[in-house]
Parts: C-alpha cells; structure tokens; sequence
C-alpha cells in the first residue's frame, strides 16, 4: 500500500507510545484552539507538549507545530493554548495530534533511518530520465541509484504512423509552403528543423521536426482538427508530443468536449507532453471536430516539436520497454557506457537499488507492513539517541540508553525474522513519488 510521511509519522509515534489525537470543535484563535473527548486529562497535562496541525487550516499549513503553553477543560471543551501565534484564527473539524517529543525531531529521526535500514530494507527504482542521443556513449547515473544496475532497457518507440493513429503528419515529415502538413497555426511562425548531417539535436525521430517560434505578443501554436462522430463518445483519447525546450511553460492540449491541458514543459530540454480526456457531445451532424494544439508561451524562441500522437480507445497507449545488450557501468565514477548508436531520442529504463528519498509530506512510499517497522525501530533508537543529548540527569540519560538499546535490539530480530526476509526477497520496496 502507498504510505504517506503523514501515515508513517502515526505509526512511529504509536510504537513509541506518544501519540494521542482528536479534531478540533469550535473555533479558536491564533493562540488557541478548541476540541472535546479530553476531559479526563487534568488541566496544564500538555504543557510542553506539541500540537501538530494534521490539515491544513485557513492560512495554517499542514505540519505546522507548536508548542504547548497551557491546556485547561470548561464544560467538556479543552482548550489549547500556544507559546506562539500562527498565522490565523483556528477552525472547527481540523484534525491534530499531540506529541511529547517535537513531530519535526520525529520526521527528522525517520529520514535517518532510511539510510541506515537501505541495505536490509531495498527499494528498487526502475528510472526513465535519461535520453539517449546519437554519437554520445557515457552518462551520468540517475541521482538516486546506489548500485550497479540489474537492467537497463531502450524505450520501443511509437511510430508516427501506427495504427488508429489520429493525427495527420504527426512525425512532422511532410510540409508545404509554410507549415507541417494538415497542421494549422493562429500564432507565432512554424519553421522545419530538418537533419543536415548524421544527426541534428533538435529532430527526434526521422528528418525533420518542427519549430514554433512565439510572435512576442500571444505566443505560438500549432493546431490540427480531426473529423469524429458520435460513435468517439465515451472513449479515451489521449494526445502526446515530444517538445524540446530550455525555459518551459509549452503545453498541448485537447478539445473534445471541453479543452484540457497537459502540465507545462518543465524547460529541460526534450520532454514527452502527453494529456488525455473523455470524448462526449458528439451528435454526428457532419461538424463534429476533435482539436489537438500545441501552445508556447510568448518568451520561449526555440521549442521544437516531434513525434506526435492521438489515440482513442478504452484504455491508454503505454510506453514499452525491451532488455538493451551491450551496456557497461562504471560503478565507482558512476558513469554508464551505452553503445554508441543505441536508440537516438529514446529513453532507457535503468532497474537497481536506490536511495531512499527524503521524506516530504508530498511524497509516498509502497512499503507493506511488517516492513515498516523496521524503519520505525532504527527511527526509535535515533530519536532516543538525539534527545539524549538534550536531557540532564543521570536517570533520564539511563532511560534513554535503555529505549536505545531496546529498539535496537527489535531491529535486529526483525531483520532475522522469516516472515521480514520472505517479503523482502519477494516484494522489494519502491518509491511511488
């Protein structure tokens, strides 16, 4: 199952014992918030303790925590109050937690951990951002891959011309005077990019591609309209171009009831756009249109464009990858070496052990229990070990080195356990960001 850090954070502070949490009832202030299902806690019991804002509320984004100044229960509603304002007035039906030690030591403790468990608790990546261009043979490792790779892949490539197709041209092959054949364009000026040499940077696939060049004022376009009937209603049709671009905001688009858009071009050189909606509204009166465009931005001179495709089925098109011979790591600089001529404008996949990321709130691991707890355990004795060193006194110092040596201990015959090494050899850990 996908965890959240917000999901791992509650089960690391349960196995710990410091967890409780409720929702607030009433409306408070920057300074207070309200809730019931608390009054059995004898007044000032959380002081000192950590509010931990779980939603968001108002202008209070999540993972925000203060500290506790007093706590006080009047007619079965507590009321929290804060060392430090936030930054606006509280609300009803905001869910919290409450913690003895600081969330953010908490978060911070986990994110050790993922380091010190990566050897016995393995994350396999299968990583698709490299591109692979004519004449050049190294490349750099994939930031979070940390050993040698156990498979690399060559992207398949989609032909222009496939099957069920619906676009015209979509290789950008065939132009006349002004502009790619059955292609139109309201904005800016469309030139061809075609390969004067053994290769040329900006073609992706075949011998030209084609340039849109913004006219400074509403930017630039190119548009095709495809005739349909009301037999497209209820099917999927996806659109994708590979755009080339160094400062972004390029994105496409299709209109096949209501326009939707792609997330824009990142700016990082060549990128695979693709968006895909629902077909509906088609009453086969003759003038039914389904619209495809490509828009760039006023501000971005060279976006290059390739390699198109419109495919209307029930289920998506997917990218299809083959085992590639012939590839060399060299671990220790960590560069690949890929044959030259391998693949010109296509993506491997590179399949290995990665790093565990850091975790954020907007990221999510597929991590199955009883895994997790291995994480938990090393997160416990680095927690334990942190706050030791914050805490005076011979008896705190002793319960501390106890806890430690405790989760410790637990992590080491969980590693050993039978039902951990049979899940880690079967189902591996992955990151879903």
């Amino acid at each position: 199952m996908a965890t959240t850090l917000a999901n791992l954070l509650i089960g690391f502070s349960k196995e710990i014992g410091d967890y409780v949490a409720g929702t607030t009832s009433a409306a408070g202030s920057t300074t207070t918030t309200k809730t019931t299902g608390f009054a059995a806690f004898a007044d000032d019991w959380f002081v000192d303790q950590y509010y931990y804002f779980t939603a968001a509320d108002g202008s209070v984004t999540a993972g925000t925590v203060r500290k506790i100044s007093a706590s006080s229960t009047s007619a079965g509603t507590t009321t929290f109050t804060f060392y430090d304002a936030v930054a606006s007035s509280t609300t009803s039906g905001k869910a919290f937690s409450i913690h003895k030690f600081d969330p953010n030591s908490k978060i911070d403790a986990l994110n050790r951990a993922r380091h010190l468990v990566s050897m016995d608790v393995i994350r396999q990546i299968a990583d698709e951002t490299i591109l692979l261009y004519k004449g050049q043979e190294e490349y750099e490792y994939p930031a979070d891959l940390m050993s040698i790779p156990t498979a690399i892949e060559l992207e398949e490539r989609i032909p222009a011309d496939f099957e069920g197709n619906l676009l015209t041209n979509s290789g950008f092959e065939a132009w006349g005077a002004t502009l790619p054949t059955g292609w139109t364009s309201s904005a800016g000026t469309i030139e061809q990019e075609t390969i004067t040499e053994d290769y040329d940077y900006y073609v992706r696939e075949g011998n030209s591609s084609a340039q849109i060049r913004h006219d400074g004022i509403t930017g630039g376009n190119l548009i095709q309209q495809v005739a349909t009937d009301e037999s497209m209603n209820g099917r999927s049709i996806s659109f994708w171009v590979d755009v080339y671009s160094q400062v972004g905001g390029t994105d496409i688009g299709i209109q096949a009831t209501a326009a939707v858009w792609s997330t824009a071009h990142g700016g990082n050189g060549w990128e695979r756009l693709e968006v895909t909606t629902n077909a509906a509204g088609f009453d086969g009166g003759g003038d039914d249109r389904i619209t495809f465009q490509i828009r760039v931005p006023v501000g971005d001179p060279n976006v290059f464009v390739d390699n198109a495709g419109a495919w209307a089925k029930p289920w998506p098109m997917r990218r299809r990858f083959t085992p590639l011979d012939g590839w060399r790591a060299r671990h220790d600089e960590r560069i690949l070496e890929i044959p030259r001529q391998t693949g010109n404008g296509r993506f491997i996949r590179i399949r290995g052990q990665g790093v565990w990321p850091t975790l954020s709130t907007s990221q999510s691991f597929a991590v199955d229990e009883p895994l997790t707890f291995g994480l938990y355990y090393m997160a416990a004795a680095e927690l334990y070990s942190a706050e030791q060193g914050q805490n005076v006194g011979l008896n705190g110092m002793r319960e501390f080195e106890q806890e430690i040596a405790r989760y410790l201990m637990k992590y080491q015959e969980f590693i050993k356990h039978p039902t951990f090494n049979n899940q880690r050899t079967a189902r591996p850990l992955r990151s879903t960001v």
